[in-house]
């Protein structure tokens, strides 16, 4: 693009392009008259906002193992990201935070490994909170956290001749439950 420049003083103007692809773009300026002439580069970092990302782990885990959330990226994310933030949020209020940058292979199948060990049993949401200079996404998965069966027993008692009237105890390691039923 050429801009003419005529009398003496200083002239600001802004010049918009789209940028094709991404990474580095090297902008150059280029000034010049009769007798001289002068110019300056910079280079620009231009990447995409977080896309592409996937959260995974166990749907369904007993309490004090260790589960293993993962964070990877899909093989249809656009790149370059640049440097990220990764948060992970185990939804008991336990969080771990990391940065690196979007390139780093660890990204790739099966991904980061972020190991967490529940204390209490419970449905909890995991949120993976991926952070660029750009912009910010959330991903998400469940874990079931089950207290693990101990023992179980059944008892049984005669109604009458017809029904049988059954007791079964559940027996975990921190809690009993029971439930009963009814045959006929």
């Amino acid at each position: 693009m050429l801009i003419n420049h005529f009398g003496s003083g200083t002239r600001n103007f802004t010049i918009q392009h789209n940028v094709s692809g991404s990474g580095e773009v090297n902008i150059t300026v280029l000034a010049f008259n009769p007798v001289s002439s002068t110019s300056n580069s910079t280079l620009v970092m231009y990447y995409y906002g977080i896309n592409g990302y996937q959260i995974r782990g166990p749907a369904t885990l007993s309490m004090y193992n260790t589960t293993f959330i993962y964070l990877c990226l899909a093989s249809n994310a656009s790149h370059p990201m640049g440097d990220i933030d990764i948060t992970i949020l185990f939804g008991d209020g336990k969080v771990t935070a990391i940065k690196l940058n979007s390139g780093n292979v660890s990204l790739q199948y099966p991904g980061l490994m972020f190991p967490h060990e529940y204390q209490t049993f419970g449905d909890y949401v995991v949120t993976a909170q991926v952070t660029s200079p750009i912009n910010t996404h959330n991903y998400s998965t469940e874990v079931e956290i089950l207290e693990p069966v101990e023992d179980i027993e059944v008892f049984f008692c005669f109604i009458n001749m017809n029904h049988l009237k059954l007791h079964i105890e559940h027996i975990y390691e921190k809690n009993f439950y029971y439930s009963e039923m009814l045959l006929k």
